[in-house]
């Protein structure tokens, strides 16, 4: 604790009755001299008097405030009764104001009542600390149980299509063995945007670009969501010019395709359609826009709003999801765009809109 005061019989009172209950205050005349303690020692309250000689009180609160000590508790004393004193002294940092002759026990409850707000606010940023300890554990724990999941589902889609390609097996068997596949890589899929979406937010995601048929991309998507529409005897159609080839991140934009295209298998209309289309030009010809339809319900225009919001999504509200959220952050990061829309035939359309390189 500082104690500032130039009267040597109220500095010394001051110090008396403070050692009397427990305070261990340091002191000073002046205020060049409670500067240079103030530099040195650690505090943790301040008694200042405001008609100091050399540095006056008011450039002194000021100075611990501003320099030494943004949270150090700070009372200001004087004998002036003015109100433009009690202004300024508040004006330049100080957290409270007593006029000479001070009654010793309202000094020592103003004093402890600025400990009980350093001891609550000491608490507080243990609370913090702990919690934020438990969000860098939770959050690396999450990654490394993200990264060996990936992992897994890699090497056993990796030997479901090997065999897949092949065995010929027909019927049935081969219906569910392409149903498998199609399950594993939507589990991959949401164990990538689950660590990807991390990396965009820390802006550690680096694009790896590459030339890419559209056409193919979307003919290959197309292939994976087939056995997910079977049920609803609905179709999956590509519509894209096979000439058409830009450089981006496929294995991004591919996961994009496949979170909107999953999207719409769960609510295309039975005999339905979805479809994937890809186009150059419009109002931009450097523009190439990717769509992914489906025929059934609209998404509420109350909705849209949100849609690409962290842990929104277009149906029950009590579920939370971050595809679409990954789908923007991907787009953006490409330097594109991805709305929502709808039309007479398709009641969804997701539009993604990138550069075309």
């Amino acid at each position: 604790m500082l104690v500032v005061e130039d009267n040597p019989y109220i500095l010394r009172s001051l110090e008396r009755a403070l050692r009397n209950h427990r305070f261990h205050p340091i002191l000073a005349s002046d205020g060049r001299t409670a500067l240079e303690i103030a530099a040195k020692e650690p505090l943790d309250i301040a008694i200042v008097d405001l008609g100091l000689p050399v540095v006056n009180g008011f450039e002194v609160i000021a100075a611990l405030k501003q320099s030494f000590h943004t949270r150090l508790p700070v009372i200001a004393i004087s004998s002036r009764f003015d109100l433009e004193a009690r202004v300024q002294a508040f004006e330049v940092g100080a957290d409270d104001f007593l006029t000479k002759p001070i009654a010793g026990i309202e000094l020592l409850r103003r004093l402890e009542a600025f400990r009980r707000t350093q001891l609550a606010y000491l608490e507080t940023q243990k609370a913090h600390d702990r919690a934020e300890h438990s969000r860098l554990y939770a959050a690396e724990a999450a990654a490394l149980l993200a990264h060996d999941l990936n992992n897994g589902l890699a090497a056993s889609l990796c030997n479901l299509q090997f065999l897949q390609s092949a065995l010929s097996l027909g019927g049935d068997m081969e219906e569910a063995l392409s149903a498998t596949v199609a399950v594993l890589f939507r589990m991959g899929g949401l164990v990538s945007n689950f660590v990807d979406i991390s990396r965009f937010e820390d802006d550690a995601i680096k694009l790896v670009l590459s030339e890419v048929c559209v056409s193919e991309m979307l003919h290959h998507a197309a292939a994976i969501h087939v056995p997910a529409v079977r049920d609803k005897a609905a179709r999956i159609v590509v519509q894209a010019d096979e000439q058409v080839r830009t450089h981006l991140d496929r294995a991004l934009i591919e996961r994009v395709i496949h979170n909107l295209a999953g999207n719409a298998t769960r609510y295309v209309d039975d005999r339905g359609e979805i479809v994937l289309r890809a186009s150059v030009g419009g109002d931009d010809p450097k523009q190439l826009f990717i769509e992914v339809a489906n025929s059934g319900p609209a998404i509420p225009a109350a909705v849209r709003s949100t849609l690409f919001q962290k842990y929104r999504v277009g149906g029950d509200k009590s579920k939370r999801g971050m595809g679409l959220y990954f789908c923007r952050l991907a787009c953006e990061a490409h330097g594109g765009t991805i709305a929502i829309d709808s039309d007479a035939r398709y009641g969804t359309v997701f539009r993604l809109s990138l550069p075309l390189a």
